[in-house]
């Protein structure tokens, strides 16, 4: 059994993880739309530098102009996501290195690992009557 730290630590880890890399994803596709909004009115304009779905929305009522503007959002989404995942791979690799370097091995004892066999017994805290 785990002690409840290691969730804790798992649980937040999590947590920032989404937010930050989400933040990171945000900042850069919104930063890419801010000039291919100017014509918009400024309310039509935060709900295309909002999400790519608010860009999606006001093409439908742009007419000719739509496909320019869904063009740039989606070229923005996927620079965006790149950019994210550069920086996600970029933190897995830092954690992997911090655990190899600075984490102690701790080796596993075979003896206290439970066997997962066919005939080991799925239920072990339950008495088995006969």
């Amino acid at each position: 059994m785990r002690p409840t730290g290691c969730d804790t630590t798992r649980q937040v880890g999590g947590a920032l993880g989404v937010a930050v890399l989400g933040s990171v994803l945000h900042s850069i596709y919104s930063g890419r739309m801010t000039d291919h909004v100017t014509a918009l009115p400024a309310q039509a304009a935060d709900t295309v530098k909002d999400t790519i779905i608010g860009a999606a929305e006001i093409a439908q009522h742009l007419g000719p102009r739509a496909g320019a503007l869904l063009d740039h959002a989606q070229r923005a989404f996927v620079h965006a996501m790149d950019v994210t995942l550069l920086v996600a791979t970029g933190t897995a690799i830092l954690g992997a290195l911090v655990v190899a370097i600075w984490l102690p091995h701790r080796g596993v004892d075979m003896d206290a690992v439970p066997e997962t066999g066919d005939d080991a017994d799925p239920r072990p805290d339950v008495a088995v009557r006969g």
